[in-house]
């Protein structure tokens, strides 16, 4: 009887520590990719994000971007502007990613598809905002080919 006790003891004990880390991991509160035109992504056309905040608090933002072996070029430069209700200025950033190496392997986590990540600066945000993000490249390229989808991850 006492195995058996001891047994379900630790079970519980187990089952705690597995619910107490579930419960650590950030999710986020808002994840949306917007595709872009199969026939390439023009210079000048944007993609916005508009993110509704429930709670104040400081705010991880990441942009994902998939691109295909169709993506002519080594380097990536993107413009991300973003602005929130509770805030006057417009703040701006610009993210470079690396598409393929030197050897011109494509880089990325995918097969057909290739998804690259990047941090943007945290942000603060009071109740109620509303968090306006809008992304367009700046390659001198007036079509981008091989870009497939450009997401917006928000998390806590």
């Amino acid at each position: 009887m006492r195995s058996r006790n001891r047994i379900s003891f630790f079970t519980s004990v187990i089952a705690a520590v597995a619910l107490a880390l579930a419960g650590c991991s950030r999710l986020p509160v808002y994840s949306h990719f917007l595709p872009v035109s199969e026939q390439g992504w023009a210079r000048g056309d944007s993609l916005h994000f508009v993110v509704p905040v429930d709670s104040a608090g400081t705010y991880r933002l990441r942009l994902d971007l998939r691109t295909t072996s169709h993506y002519p070029y080594t380097q990536l430069a993107l413009r991300v502007s973003r602005q929130s209700t509770g805030s006057v200025a417009q703040q701006a950033d610009t993210l470079h990613f690396s598409i393929t190496d030197a050897d011109g392997n494509l880089q990325g986590r995918g097969i057909s598809v290739f998804q690259h990540s990047a941090q943007l600066p945290p942000v603060t945000l009071q109740r109620g905002d509303t968090l306006r993000l809008s992304v367009v490249h700046i390659m001198s390229a007036q079509q981008l080919p091989g870009i497939a989808d450009v997401g917006i991850t928000v998390e806590r």
